[in-house]
């Protein structure tokens, strides 16, 4: 092995670590231009179209029971009708469901609260290796959602490619 004096091998080392460095952190400035995420909206979980929601009317045991979220957002109460559930927070819904059984004269001072039986799947597609729908759990963050359909194949990923 050829000796070096030292500040032969510390430039020697500055060298190979910037022909390792640079090409990695090039890819970083790419990244850089994006422009930034919306901030989300605080409150939590917001319920959709596809939530399972268990209703509580307390002392109400006719009223008191699982609904499906449909696709316009809409769950669907017996005697009270239509309530919009896409948008909404679970203790928003039971408010907005205590309002309409108030309004319609079906009970004075209900006393409401709601449950997601089930939380709508969310999808990826794309390239990973199981692209499909999974089902979705407080909590779940991005990465853990996007290990889970396997993430990325290892060496298909170039940050250059656009």
């Amino acid at each position: 092995m050829p000796v070096f004096r030292r500040d032969t091998r510390r430039r020697l080392l500055a060298a190979m670590l910037g022909g390792i460095i640079a090409p990695a952190l090039s890819g970083c400035a790419a990244w850089m231009r994006l422009p930034k995420l919306p901030a989300t909206a605080s409150g939590g979980y917001r319920l959709g179209p596809g939530d399972r929601l268990r209703v509580i009317v307390f002392g109400q045991t006719q009223l008191t029971a699982t609904y499906d979220v449909d696709a316009s957002g809409m769950i669907e109460l017996p005697l009270a009708g239509p309530v919009r559930a896409a948008g909404r927070s679970t203790a928003m819904l039971g408010r907005a469901i205590a309002r309409t059984l108030v309004a319609r004269g079906i009970l004075r001072h209900p006393a409401v609260a709601v449950e997601v039986r089930r939380y709508r799947p969310f999808s990826i597609l794309g390239e990973v290796n199981r692209p499909d729908q999974y089902p979705f759990e407080p909590g779940m963050t991005v990465l853990a959602a996007v290990s889970r359909a396997g993430a990325l194949p290892i060496g298909r990923w170039n940050p250059r490619s656009g």
